[in-house]
């Protein structure tokens, strides 16, 4: 029934619309308030689009979110969206003052917790990890977090730059946030393609050359390895978001991994509310 209740009308008063951040959310925004007839830009500090969800689509059994982002992005240049690549927007532009409504997905950040080590040279967080595959250095790679993600960027190290690959879970399974038939196929990849999956068991600390852990039987143990990656979990950048709110309460919607970091599905759904619901 969601055909009949979420169709888009045409305005007979367009607006100014900014859009900030180019993530899933924020192009679904900018797409759905540009078929509605209002004047829309669309600020990315980036080089490219996609936010995230573009960092993250290098490898290739990700194919399908690389192009979804192309697709968005011949979109948008149809529809007339005002595209600002490099681009960041402050509180102190003049744009936010003259604008009727401000979108704001500013997207996630790595969480980093409160473990002895993690910021050690040899720790990258798994989007550093897909924005420069430089930054993966040696044989033996560590993964702390048997999330999706962590599961995810396992797979592409494992096949595509042909390292040995073990990856941390606290939790009695890894790749739990998956959806179930991706899940079957990630599980038979991961296995086929040598990774080793450690359940159970928790990251005690970051050493030069490896990490601690506790074993699903409370010992001690060492394993070694050349790159740790941080795969822990993502956070919302609300650094401008919360500058917004104090400034722009009245005209600002907030979609997106700025709410609570999700699924891509979850952030275009957000971003299609946003648009809609503009007057």
């Amino acid at each position: 029934m969601e055909e009949t209740h979420m169709q888009l009308h045409k305005t007979n008063n367009p607006k100014s619309i900014v859009v900030i951040g180019s993530g899933p959310a924020g192009m679904e925004a900018a797409r759905v308030a540009a078929l509605d007839g209002h004047q829309v830009t669309l600020y990315e500090k980036e080089s490219h689009l996609g936010g995230v969800m573009g960092d993250v689509a290098t490898a290739d059994f990700k194919y399908k979110i690389a192009e979804l982002r192309d697709w968005y992005q011949t979109q948008l240049e149809k529809l007339g969206v005002n595209i600002k690549l490099n681009t960041a927007i402050n509180m102190h532009d003049s744009v936010l003052d003259e604008c009727d409504l401000i979108i704001a997905g500013c997207g996630s950040q790595p969480l980093v917790p409160n473990i002895p080590g993690i910021n050690h040279d040899n720790v990258i967080s798994m989007l550093n990890g897909h924005r420069d595959e430089t930054k993966i250095k040696g044989d033996h790679i560590l993964i702390c977090g048997g999330g999706s993600t962590g599961c995810d960027g396992a797979l592409e190290i494992a096949t595509e730059m042909h390292k040995q690959v073990t990856v941390i879970e606290m939790a009695d399974e890894v790749a739990k946030d998956a959806f179930f038939i991706n899940k079957i196929t990630l599980m038979n990849r991961l296995e086929a393609s040598n990774v080793k999956l450690l359940t159970n068991t928790k990251v005690l600390a970051i050493e030069s050359d490896g990490v601690t852990v506790q074993t699903p039987l409370g010992v001690t143990e060492k394993l070694t390895g050349d790159t740790i990656i941080n795969a822990f979990g993502m956070k919302p950048d609300l650094t401008l978001i919360n500058q917004l709110k104090k400034h722009y309460y009245n005209k600002l919607i907030t979609v997106g991994d700025s709410i609570h970091p999700g699924k891509i599905g979850d952030a275009i759904r957000s971003g299609f509310n946003a648009g809609a619901s503009i007057a």
